[in-house]
């Protein structure tokens, strides 16, 4: 059971909204992150955790796809569940 309340797609309004297109738009249709939706409770905090991680994942001297393995082993190290 979620502690936290997911803002699923079809739900999305406004900045969340705006937010969730850009987010699609990027990773593909449907492809809104568990960690994304419960962050658009607070739209703003939203907003900016997506602007910081499209830096991440942008620039830098290391390539996206080593930045995502890095990503994916912290998820299984961390039991993420998704």
């Amino acid at each position: 059971m979620a502690r936290i309340k997911l803002v699923q797609i079809e739900e999305a309004e406004g900045l969340v909204k705006e937010v969730y297109d850009d987010i699609q738009r990027v990773r593909g249709e449907g492809k809104v992150s568990n960690l994304l939706k419960g962050f658009a409770n607070f739209p703003e905090l939203l907003k900016a955790n997506w602007e910081r991680m499209c830096v991440i994942m942008g620039k830098g001297n290391l390539s996206k796809k080593l930045k995502e393995s890095i990503a994916l082993c912290l998820a299984i190290v961390n039991e993420c569940s998704y």
